[in-house]
């Protein structure tokens, strides 16, 4: 494998020095653009985040002393009131807005009545319970609005007597909350059922809602450029380029022919035995262009190739006839005239 490689570049030598000085360029080329040319990657962020909620508190005083409350307890978020002991109802709408900017606030809370058969609506209608509009730039609005809680059921009662038979009635406490900021606007709903059953009544779920504003922003991130990925292809393009000038010089030491005889050799060395060639001048001499040529002459022939040691020739003799093969043809003029 050696000799073919040796042969390989005595012959080609300069082809594959300059295949290996490209290659060698391309790998210094791309480590420079690898360097110079860091991954961007484009990044979203949100920006300007605001967050807008509303809550609702619930509270009742005891107006009657019952076995349950002592006259005048204030009782808050219960899961549930009776109609005896607090018969009013007080909601206490808390809403959060960005601070430090004036903020535009309206709410409405109504109780909502629907009749419905078969899950159509026949019968709608509503009671404003509470309705404020104001401007705030501290960050919190504050409405609070009390229910007569015998006055709802007495309303209630009269629907119902009258949608009585012909399908349910339905109780909805809803609120709506309207906001306008410098950079954002919407509104808020919720929804709860509002629920009397005999002498109790309370607020069926949870009054409160919340939305978050952003503003998304995308920018390019630079990254560090792959620094192993530089060394490789720097390290490959400078080992490139020292090896095609370690072939060219190579390729001026190694002489081809004689590479590929000794190849030859290697290979027909059954063919081939020691001896001395005749150099008689009567005997006419015939050179081959290879020992590999020669071999097959005496193959032919079903002779054998004599290697003459002093002369450093190879020859195939046929009576007056000398096939012969020598790397360096000038050492033969001494011994006979070709």
């Amino acid at each position: 494998m050696i000799k073919q490689i040796e042969l390989a570049v005595g012959r080609y030598g300069r082809f594959i020095a300059l295949g290996m000085a490209i290659l060698g360029l391309v790998a210094l080329g791309g480590a420079g653009q690898t360097y110079l040319n860091p991954p961007v990657e484009e990044v979203t962020e949100n920006t300007n985040t605001q967050t807008i909620q509303t809550t609702t508190e619930t509270s009742a005083v005891v107006e009657n002393s019952t076995p349950l409350y002592d006259e005048g307890q204030v009782l808050r978020d219960m899961p549930i009131y009776f109609f005896e002991a607090s018969p009013e109802l007080t909601l206490r709408i808390r809403t959060d807005v960005p601070g430090g900017q004036q903020v535009q606030v309206s709410q409405r809370h109504v109780i909502q009545l629907r009749a419905t058969r078969d899950g159509q609506t026949f019968y709608e209608d509503q009671r404003v319970v509470a309705a404020d509009q104001t401007r705030v730039s501290d960050g919190t609005v504050w409405v609070n609005t009390t229910m007569n809680m015998q006055d709802v059921r007495s309303y209630v009662s009269e629907k119902q007597s009258a949608v009585s038979g012909a399908g349910s009635l339905q109780v909805t406490l809803r609120q709506s909350v309207t906001y306008e900021t410098n950079d954002y606007a919407g509104t808020l709903n919720t929804s709860a059922p509002l629920a009397l059953s005999g002498e109790t009544y309370w607020i069926d779920g949870d009054l409160s809602a919340s939305r978050t504003h952003s503003t998304p922003v995308t920018r390019r991130s630079v990254g560090s450029p792959d620094m192993t990925m530089v060394g490789g292809l720097g390290a490959l393009g400078i080992g490139l380029l020292a090896g095609a000038v370690a072939v060219i010089r190579r390729s001026r030491e190694i002489d081809p022919l004689s590479v590929e005889t000794d190849l030859a050799r290697s290979r027909y060395d059954e063919w081939i035995s020691n001896g001395e060639i005749p150099t008689k001048s009567d005997k006419e001499y015939i050179r081959t262009d290879s020992l590999e040529d020669l071999v097959d002459i005496a193959i032919d022939s079903n002779g054998r190739v004599i290697y003459d040691r002093s002369l450093d020739a190879y020859a195939v003799v046929q009576g007056d006839l000398v096939y012969y093969f020598i790397t360096d043809e000038t050492a033969l003029t001494e011994w006979f005239d070709v």
